[in-house]
């Protein structure tokens, strides 16, 4: 059975003020409600996710965590079979937000190394990761310049 890593990468989500879907799950949108996504409600939603896709027949595989985001592999040929509407009904949006808010960006490595960098070119400043980026930028370098410096 093949199988597709799945991942939601920093930087997904829809802006803080984007309408919640009609088609999700009550328990989704209560956690969308406030526009935070606290670990229980980020937890919560998974096991919804991964309780549905077992229903369907599609369990999903080497279910690990990094950076507090849930990691796992889904066979591929569970998104034609409902496998889709799972991860959007129960998942998708509080993924998507918890991976997004500032408090879960300044935790994560990529923040860890931008900050590194911007230390080791002498360029002070950028309270968050977005300001970072922005002085980098200013300053005529690249994310990929950081990773070369410090990576």
């Amino acid at each position: 059975m093949l199988f597709i890593v799945c991942a939601v990468l920093v930087g997904c989500a829809t802006p803080d003020n984007a309408p919640v879907p009609d088609d999700i799950s009550p328990q989704q949108a209560a956690a969308l409600s406030d526009l935070i996504v606290t670990r229980e409600e980020y937890e919560d939603g998974f096991y919804r996710y991964k309780a549905c896709m077992e229903k369907l027949g599609y369990p999903l595989a080497e279910i690990s965590e990094n950076d507090s985001v849930f990691k796992f592999l889904i066979p591929i040929d569970a998104a034609s079979k409902g496998g889709d509407t799972c991860y959007v009904r129960e998942f998708q949006s509080v993924d998507s937000t918890w991976q997004t808010q500032d408090e879960f960006v300044e935790r994560s490595e990529e923040a860890k190394l931008l900050r590194e960098c911007l230390e080791e070119l002498g360029i002070p400043g950028g309270q968050t990761q977005d300001g970072r980026l922005a002085l980098l930028q200013e300053n005529g370098y690249s994310p990929m310049d950081c990773l070369e410096l410090v990576g």
